[in-house]
């Protein structure tokens, strides 16, 4: 079977195409998280690179930095590049702040949400009773597209105790609590759970946003080591 040379330019243009696509797809991109600490003699900076699936200017604001604890002092010195200086610190201290960090990044790339100042309770409250008992570390994020909002909660493992509060709680408040496969942002590995809030009726929107966290902890750990030019 013969082609003619139009025919021929438009499957090499299909295939060219389709390649271009999948190449796109499967691209990553590297950002870098470093913190400078200061001592009697001189000033030391780590840093840890990792990789993502986009820019991380594209999805990372400078306000982001400002909204949640995990951003501490940090600030963008470069497109991929974020920094704190800190200080006169411990180098454990230094090192939580730069994973973090690097954690907090990643899992707004993998999940799409994005840090924001609203609550989920509807308004801004200090009062424990109209708060989901046992709250800690707790961080609140809004999917740009959908705008729903849900709370990210990483307290310690002993608020288990509290697992019939939390879910009366819910039930009158029209929440849902989920516990999650997922070693959470804050302090992986230090005997911390990780507890997705939502609004009930948006149950349906948030399980993918739970398929998504939960893939999290299937890609390289940043370890809790404090090891120069960390790459994962």
């Amino acid at each position: 079977m013969a082609f003619d040379r139009d025919e021929v330019g438009m499957i090499y243009s299909d295939v060219l195409g389709e390649f271009m696509t999948l190449a796109t797809r499967n691209q990553t991109c590297s950002a870098r998280v470093s913190v400078t600490t200061r001592s009697e003699t001189n000033n030391e900076t780590k840093q840890i690179k990792i990789q993502l699936t986009r820019k991380l200017s594209s999805f990372v604001r400078p306000r982001h930095l400002k909204m949640i604890d995990r951003f501490d002092r940090f600030q963008f010195i470069g497109l991929h590049h974020i920094h704190a200086h800190l200080g006169r610190t411990s180098e454990a201290h230094a090192f939580e702040s730069l994973c973090k960090a690097a954690r907090t990044i990643r899992f707004m790339d993998r999940t799409g949400l994005l840090p924001t100042s609203e609550e989920i309770y509807g308004f801004n409250t200090f009062s424990p009773q109209h708060r989901l008992p046992g709250q800690d570390h707790a961080t609140t994020w809004r999917d740009p597209e959908t705008n729903v909002i849900v709370l990210l909660d990483e307290p310690r493992g002993y608020v288990d105790t509290l697992f019939d509060d939390r879910d009366d709680w819910a039930a009158h408040h029209g929440f849902a609590v989920r516990r999650l496969n997922y070693a959470g942002t804050y302090r992986p590995g230090c005997g911390l759970v990780c507890d997705l809030v939502y609004r009930v009726e948006q149950k349906s929107f948030v399980q993918k946003i739970i398929e998504r966290i939960e893939k999290l902890d299937l890609l390289p750990e940043i370890e809790d080591s404090w090891r120069a030019n960390l790459d994962v």
